[in-house]
């Protein structure tokens, strides 16, 4: 049963990819609706992945459209904005395990 959860997990991982994740941490920081290019300057990423990973993250039903003065916006959604804010602490934990280990073998 267990190797099922794990299965699906990581088929959606997979398939959010870095990009997908990027554009998460991306809304979850600026907290509200985001224009299609404020997302690529802000993610870092280039217009040529953007479109692909906007479908994925709308299909797991993380981001939701906004249309306002003819342009496309996008917003999080409630289980979008949950799954950015636990990416967001997995970074913090292992930034800190990061400095953490280097401490340690500079002091040994």
């Amino acid at each position: 049963m267990l190797s099922i959860s794990v299965s699906k997990r990581k088929i959606m991982i997979e398939q959010l990819g870095f990009v997908g994740i990027k554009i998460l941490l991306a809304l979850h920081e600026s907290e509200e609706a985001l224009y299609i290019r404020e997302i690529i300057r802000e993610a870092k990423i280039s217009s040529s992945t953007i479109n692909r990973a906007l479908a994925v993250l709308s299909d797991f039903g993380l981001i939701t459209y906004e249309y306002k003065f003819n342009r496309k916006f996008v917003r999080l959604t409630r289980a979008g904005r949950e799954v950015a804010e636990l990416i967001a602490k997995a970074d913090e934990i292992i930034e800190k395990t990061k400095k953490l280990k280097e401490q340690m073998l500079d002091n040994p």
